[in-house]
């Protein structure tokens, strides 16, 4: 058996281009790094505002119901008062003097 030997072609095979072809990015890193920056920074402050404004609500909620607490207990308080006085012109007019 006799067969010829599989040879390059007269004057060598083409140039194979082994370096990287990229194309250039659309947008470059900084660029993505500065855009996620500033969506990171917005939403930063719009949950610090929120924060606030949940805060201020609370304290106004915290005012209203201390003021409510102190009307309440003022309103007892006078109760008391007209309650015990009523006690003691009751007593007075029995002859006791008030004291027991």
């Amino acid at each position: 058996m006799s067969g010829q030997q599989d040879m390059p072609p007269k004057g060598g095979f083409p140039q194979i281009n082994y370096k990287r072809n990229i194309p250039k990015s659309r947008i470059p890193g900084l660029m993505l790094f500065a855009g996620f920056g500033i969506v990171a920074a917005y939403t930063g402050y719009k949950v610090m505002s929120y924060n606030w404004a949940e805060r201020a609500r609370r304290e106004k909620a915290v005012v209203v119901r201390t003021k409510d607490l102190n009307d309440m207990q003022r309103r007892e308080d006078i109760k008391n008062f007209m309650r015990t006085r009523q006690q003691f012109e009751e007593e007075y007019k029995k002859g006791g003097g008030g004291h027991h």
